[in-house]
Order: C-alpha cells, then structure tokens, then sequence
C-alpha cells in the first residue's frame, strides 16, 4: 500500500478520481514544519513550526505513474516523503514539492480563478482548513474602506493598509484607474475576501473587457511584502488626469 498526501487540486475528490481511479481517500490529515506556498499552482516549503492541511489517500504503483504524469515529476515537481498525521496516526506518504528551477520561475504567480475554485472546493469537502478559500485584493478606489463600493468588501476576512508603487489616475466618472508604471507611492488596501465573493468584484471591475486582472506587490505598514490581485483599466479615457498624492480618498487635497 502506497500513501499520497494531497494538499492542492488533488484533494477534490472529482479530479482524483479522474486521475487516479479507485484511489481511497483514508481522510484529511496535517503535515508538520512545511507551509503552504502560492506559485501558480499550490506547493510547500520547510518551515519549522508551520502546518499544512491535506487528504491522505492510497494509491497503487499505477495511481503513482498517473500522478506523476500530471505533476510534471520530476522537471516541474519532484517526490518527497513526507510523516502526516491522519486520524491520530502517523503515516509516511509521498507527497510532491515544486523543484528549485520551478519555484524560482514561478515565485509572484497566483492561482487562478478556475484553479483555486477546485481547490477550496476539495479543502472543503474534507474539512481541510489549509488557505484555498480566500483571494486577496489590492484595492486603490471605490473599494477601499469608506468608499462607495466596500460593500462588495463586507465579508472581508482582514483589511489592511498598503502602499503599491506606480500611478494613480482620476478618471473623470467618479472612479479612479491604476497603472503600474511609475514611481508614484499609491495608498491602497490588501483585502482578504471570501473566493465566493471575487465573482462579483469582477463583475463590478467589468472584467476582462473594462479592467484587467495583475499580480503586484503591495508594502505593509511593517515594510513586508504582500502579493495580491490589482485592477487596471485597458484603456484610460482621454479625461483621466494623474492623481499627484496617489491618494484617492483625498485627491482634491
């Protein structure tokens, strides 16, 4: 008998059946002193004292091939043995780690939206509690804490204040737009949503058509980094003009 401890899009039963099937889920499980890491697809880190929650499966010898077609082992991710605790026992299981050359090419990618969907819903089929059901924003305008749109925001998880670097556009139609080039200092917020909740902020960016989604770099009040989703327009209109204090709360200051 063979275990596999899954932490990202393996956990959902659907896709593991597809992948791998006949495979049996023995149940959630933990794995100490690694941590949940966001590049592209999900991955772990060693960290001593961290946890990251999965589902404990056995798998055969054919399962394993499967699994590793699909993981890209060992270019893209390599095996690694792993002792979970499923169940207040501890297995050794196999478990998948990106390669160095991966991590490195993929460090500042987040999940899609697609991608993360079928990984929260696998965290919670099991009762996984592991990071997957959330999305985190950089909002500049309307979103932001007082303005007309936070209530898009209400089931926010954790707002904090951030700074991103580039410039700050008043549009002219009572909203702003954000471009990432430029060496303006910005003062936005890193939101935590709910990932059911990121459909509706899409649909009030008017995404894809009227804003784009990318992936920057936000400074926290304690001078760390934090990654997160931004909104910028495809196209300003001829009206917009540079908001000089990157500050959209007090633009006419």
């Amino acid at each position: 008998m063979i275990h596999y401890f899954a932490y990202g899009s393996n956990m959902n039963p659907t896709r593991m059946q597809e992948r791998c099937p006949g495979a049996v889920a023995l149940g959630k499980a933990l794995l100490r002193n690694y941590r949940l890491a966001e590049r592209l697809y999900a991955d772990i880190d060693f960290e001593k004292g961290a946890e990251t929650g999965g589902v404990l499966y056995s798998v055969s010898t054919e399962h394993l091939q499967n699994l590793d077609y699909y993981e890209g082992c060992p270019d893209v991710y390599k095996r690694i043995l792993v002792d979970v605790e499923c169940d207040g026992q501890i297995y050794q299981a196999i478990a998948y780690e990106q390669t160095l050359e991966t991590k490195t090419r993929r460090t500042g990618k987040l999940y899609d939206k697609t991608y993360q969907k079928i990984c929260s819903d696998g965290a919670d089929y099991y009762g996984v509690k592991n990071g997957f059901s959330t999305v985190k924003f950089i909002v500049y305008g309307t979103l932001m804490s007082g303005e007309r749109n936070h209530r898009f925001c209400r089931n926010a998880i954790r707002i904090t204040p951030c700074t991103i670097t580039g410039t700050l556009y008043d549009t002219g139609y009572g909203f702003p737009a954000f471009s990432p080039y430029g060496t303006n200092t910005v003062k936005a917020e890193l939101i935590e949503l709910p990932l059911r909740d990121w459909n509706a902020v899409d649909a009030l960016e008017g995404y894809p058509d009227f804003y784009n989604r990318s992936v920057l770099s936000a400074k926290l009040p304690d001078g760390a980094e934090a990654l997160g989703w931004v909104y910028i327009m495809n196209s300003l209109p001829e009206s917009s003009s540079v908001i000089k204090g990157g500050d959209w709360k007090n633009r006419r200051k």
